[in-house]
């Protein structure tokens, strides 16, 4: 197996089955229009909770989401957020997942760890689709962003997300952000948000 592909593999399979275990009922259909992170957005800002440390980071999650821990193999930290759910089940949900790279192995582009993350999102999708990946910095850090939508193969249904990767410190960081696309419009908005306070600790 290339070093690469061992990789690809190992992101793939943590971003599919984390992304479900913090929320097993969100997801939508067309991809979203891209939206640059961006900290003008004031009344996105003003939805967010204070600013809180993880493990290697810190971040401002949306007021009243409820964070969890997701379990995670391969010393992977997999942190996610979940707002309150509908009466359809769905959830708005944002997640940070760092996956460090396997010893001996280079590290990947910020592409190849884009594209490592979504194949896990896509391999539980029917109908899956991509808009073109982006440019967007985060506080001094480059990241690539790409939306995506689709329709969730457990339960049918449509939902649509974000994600950002970028590598640090021989890891893969992926900021993802997905709902049911009967969301109240402002939802995305507010993960986009939480994800413009997104810092490394040293």
């Amino acid at each position: 197996m290339s070093r690469t592909f061992a990789i690809f593999v190992l992101a793939s399979l943590l971003a599919g089955c984390s992304a479900e275990q913090a929320q097993d009922t969100v997801q939508p259909t067309p991809a979203a229009p891209p939206a640059q992170a961006s900290n003008d957005n004031a009344s996105s800002l003003a939805q967010l909770g204070p600013g809180i440390n993880e493990a290697g980071f810190s971040i401002a999650p949306p007021q009243g989401y409820t964070r969890t821990a997701a379990p995670a193999g391969g010393g992977a930290t997999i942190i996610a957020w979940a707002g309150e759910r509908r009466s359809d089940g769905s959830a708005p949900m944002l997640q940070v997942s760092l996956i460090p790279v396997p010893q001996g192995q280079a590290v990947p582009s910020n592409q190849l760890a884009l594209s490592a993350m979504l194949s896990g999102v896509a391999r539980l999708r029917s109908s899956f689709l991509t808009n073109s990946p982006e440019a967007a910095q985060i506080n001094g850090v480059e990241f690539l962003r790409q939306s995506w939508s689709g329709v969730n193969s457990g339960n049918g249904q449509k939902m649509d997300g974000v994600m950002y990767v970028t590598t640090h410190n021989n890891r893969i960081v992926a900021l993802h952000t997905q709902d049911s696309e009967q969301r109240d419009a402002s939802s995305r908005a507010t993960c986009e948000a939480s994800f413009t306070t997104f810092r490394f600790l040293p």
